[in-house]
């Protein structure tokens, strides 16, 4: 088979990486809120089904499953499966193309990801109102912008209005009806796999094992496939997290730490994540952001590579925790807003690496990656004074 390190930009975006394996390169822009990403998408047979990783968002992606599915169908596929890694927008807006193909699909979706899957604009609305017991979010995410100092001086509510629908129309509609027909994994019927000297909890599907880690979102899931050694690793690996208060930081470091070690020992050879394309690497050009030979591949094929990705994002993750923690053991009780300042003096490199991937360019946020780790490590915000303040953890 071709290998995707060998393609260029003007190749087609789906390529058969290995055999009844499809790659549907995703996009993305770099200005999120004007022109949002779509996620990478992948499409695998497995005897006569078929499976459908992250659907995305944009009508093209469609097409190019419909056509795959077509072409299975005449050779003995019977029925389509549906998964999404997490329930974000950019992962799960197409997820009726199962419907599109003419054969009999069924949608599985983690319980913890219902919420998120029917409503991303309600989702990302809750989460603001959650991160507002933390921070002033609105003034310290859009410092500077005219819309929302304009807003903020006429009314609170009239700013979450407008971010409502600047939201509506990035996201493009607020209601997927999907997860009224999808079958539920529910948590009480996790199982335990090991592989190696790791274990992974989730739930057996064909000859893929779904592994759970709530991660980048409360119900976030990898995909591993034994037959080739790949997981499909969403959105565990992706430089913007953790991009949500619910994010996790330390799920991020258990998950990416556990497929550090399953490539080490040969269980993973190849890492697709959702976002890695030939977009992001010309974004993240374009913008100064200086990455590893590991975060420009379009996906790793060897096990060395896998363990390298997953060892990056693993102390990217553990970092800029240690980070976080130490600046805020050293200035004290602090805003979120006195803790990004600070931070923003560190040498740290991860730290100037995660400042380097700006909001709202691309939806990077050092003010939630603040509140999630203190929140994580079990700090409680009080007010004071009209302030939002937290004392460090010791």
């Amino acid at each position: 088979m071709e290998n995707l390190k060998s393609a260029t930009k003007t190749d087609d975006v789906m390529q058969e990486v290995l055999p009844d394996v499809w790659r549907i390169e995703g996009s993305l822009s770099g200005n999120f809120w004007s022109n949002a990403p779509s996620s990478t998408t992948y499409v695998l047979r497995d005897e006569d089904k078929l499976y459908i990783i992250d659907p995305g968002t944009i009508p093209y992606y469609k097409k190019k499953i419909l056509d795959l599915a077509y072409m299975y169908e005449k050779t003995g596929v019977k029925e389509v499966i549906m998964l999404v890694t997490q329930g974000h927008f950019d992962h799960a807006m197409n997820c009726d193309v199962v419907k599109e193909t003419g054969l009999p699909w069924k949608f599985y979706l983690p319980e913890e990801e219902i919420a998120t899957t029917r409503s991303m604009i309600s989702d990302v609305m809750s989460d603001y109102e959650d991160l507002e017991k933390w921070e002033d979010v609105y003034t310290s995410e859009f410092s500077g912008n005219p819309l929302f100092e304009m807003t903020e001086k006429k009314s609170h509510r009239l700013t979450k209005n407008v971010l409502r629908q600047i939201i509506e129309e990035t996201v493009g509609h607020d209601d997927n009806h999907m997860v009224d027909e999808a079958i539920i994994l529910r948590r009480s019927s996790r199982i335990t796999q090991k592989y190696g000297s790791v274990t992974l909890t989730g739930w057996k599907l064909g000859r893929f094992f779904i592994s759970f880690d709530g991660s980048h979102s409360r119900g976030h899931i990898c995909i591993y496939d034994p037959k080739y050694k790949i997981i499909f690793s969403g959105d565990t690996t992706i430089e913007i997290n953790p991009p949500f208060l619910y994010s996790s930081m330390d799920k991020l470091i258990d998950i990416t730490s556990k497929y550090e070690t399953m490539a080490r020992e040969g269980y993973i050879v190849y890492v697709m994540d959702a976002h890695r394309s030939h977009d992001m690497n010309e974004v993240f050009k374009a913008k100064g952001i200086q990455v590893n030979k590991y975060e420009t591949m379009m996906y790793t094929s060897t096990s060395s590579d896998s363990e390298g990705f997953f060892d990056f994002f693993c102390t990217y993750y553990k970092e800029m925790k240690k980070e976080i923690l130490a600046v805020h053991h050293k200035i004290g009780r602090a805003t979120i807003d006195d803790i990004v300042k600070e931070l923003l003096k560190s040498e740290n490199k991860y730290i100037k690496f995660k400042a380097s991937i700006k909001w709202p360019d691309l939806p990077s946020r050092l003010d939630v990656a603040v509140a999630v780790v203190l929140r994580d490590a079990g700090a409680i915000p009080i007010e004071v004074n009209g302030k939002i303040l937290i004392d460090p953890i010791y």
